[in-house]
C-alpha cells in the first residue's frame, strides 16, 4: 500500500472526485519487488486535457496489486497510448489520480467479454463437428492387410 492511500483527501478524491480520462504518455515498470507477474507497479506519466484546451502531465504510481483478477493475476500491462480513467478535483487542477477501481473493472469486463466470445466460437465449432460426426456402427470395419 502506498502512503498516499492513507491520506483522507486522497481517498475522498478517488471516491468522489469528478470522472475523466487521461492518456498514458510514458510508463516504467517497477520490478524491484516482483509481486505480481514480476511487476510491483508502474510509474506513469499521464496527460490530461482541460476544458480550455491546455494540457498538463502528471507523474503517478499505480500498484499492480490494485489491478488484479480474483486469482491474483495482473489484469493488464499498462502502456503508453492507453486511455485510463481518472478522478480529479475541478477546483484544483493538480489533484488528479488514476481511478484504479474503474480501470480494474473495465479490464475485467473486457476479459470476460473476450472469454465469452472465445467460448461462443468453440461452441460453434463443436456444433459443426457434431453435424459431420457419423453414428457409432455406421462405418465399415477397417480391412486388415
Amino acid at each position: 500500500m502506498l502512503w498516499k492511500q492513507l491520506n483522507p483527501s486522497y481517498r475522498r478524491l478517488v471516491r468522489r472526485g469528478e470522472r475523466g480520462e487521461a492518456v498514458i504518455v510514458n510508463v516504467r515498470d517497477d520490478r524491484q519487488k516482483g509481486r505480481i507477474g514480476d511487476i510491483y507497479g508502474w510509474y506513469l506519466t499521464i496527460r490530461v486535457k482541460f476544458a480550455d484546451g491546455s494540457t498538463a502531465d502528471f507523474e503517478r504510481y499505480v500498484e499492480a496489486a490494485l489491478l488484479t483478477d480474483g486469482s491474483g493475476g495482473s489484469l493488464l500491462e499498462l502502456a503508453a497510448g492507453m486511455i485510463v480513467p481518472i478522478r480529479f478535483d475541478p477546483e484544483k487542477r493538480s489533484r488528479v489520480e488514476v481511478d484504479t477501481a474503474a480501470l480494474a473493472s473495465r479490464e475485467a469486463a473486457q476479459l470476460a467479454q473476450q472469454s465469452a466470445e472465445a467460448e461462443a466460437t468453440e461452441n460453434v465449432a463443436v456444433q459443426r463437428a457434431e453435424q459431420d460426426l457419423k453414428p457409432l456402427g455406421s462405418q465399415p470395419p477397417p480391412t486388415l492387410g
